[in-house]
């Protein structure tokens, strides 16, 4: 289960943006296929599955970002 952003903590929070943010920079310098999870996970200084804690999915981060947006 994805946990709601309304009940993270300030750091898990933070957490999350750095992700989204990470998302919508790949996304920008290269679109939709740029955005490969391993490499937000690199830019976002996360672990890969951390990515997966907070998104289900490719799809679901960038809707995310584009509703951040």
């Amino acid at each position: 289960m994805v946990p709601n952003s309304e009940t993270l903590t300030p750091n898990q929070a933070a957490r999350r943006d750095r992700v989204l943010d990470a998302a919508l920079v790949l996304a920008a310098e290269g679109g939709y296929d740029a955005v490969q999870m391993r490499d937000v996970a690199t830019r976002a200084q996360v672990a890969l599955g951390t990515i997966y804690r907070y998104f289900a999915s490719k799809d679901h981060l960038l809707a995310e970002c584009q509703l951040e947006v």
